[in-house]
């Protein structure tokens, strides 16, 4: 059932993938600082949750047990990617670090559904579930607004590219 549930939420995201963005507009400079700043809050709301995610409580087999604790380490090293990349953005809007980011929330959100699709269907576990799963529309929405502000940025220096060129 829970992976059900996590399936339907990420078929928006999937979608947005192939069909791509209308009207994707670039942020204004104070615009992106406060969506860094909204960013930079959220990941540490993750970080505390998945370091909250207590493996040895689950009663789940050795290797599910195993595959857990690679999962969470390896999103616990997106969110302190992210969180560096976070603090470059706050001083400067690089287009590398907006697309490095991205590319992070991708990989978080990979991570956080495969940790809900490998939790066992109990009680506690299936709660622990709802709230990563939660955690995961937040990244998405996140996400894609960073993309939509990436596309317009590339659009823009395209632009300009052309311009020059003439």
């Amino acid at each position: 059932m829970l992976q059900f549930r996590a399936m339907n939420k990420a078929l928006p995201i999937l979608l947005t993938l192939f069909v791509g963005f209308p009207c994707a507009a670039q942020m204004s400079p104070s615009e992106h600082r406060d969506y860094m700043k909204r960013l930079d809050a959220a990941t540490l709301k993750w970080q505390e949750q998945i370091s909250a995610l207590s493996i040895d409580n689950l009663n789940v087999s050795y290797s599910v047990g195993k595959n857990l604790e690679q999962t969470k380490e390896i999103a616990m090293q997106n969110l302190n990617m992210i969180r560096r990349r976070i603090k470059l953005q706050l001083r400067r809007d690089r287009l590398e670090d907006n697309i490095g980011i991205n590319l992070e929330l991708l990989d978080l959100s990979n991570m956080l559904h495969l940790i809900v699709q490998t939790l066992p269907a109990t009680g506690q576990a299936e709660r622990l579930g709802e709230e990563i799963l939660t955690s995961s529309g937040d990244v998405a929405t996140l996400e894609m607004a960073l993309r939509k502000h990436v596309f317009a940025y590339a659009e823009a220096l395209q632009d300009k590219a052309d311009a020059c060129a003439r």
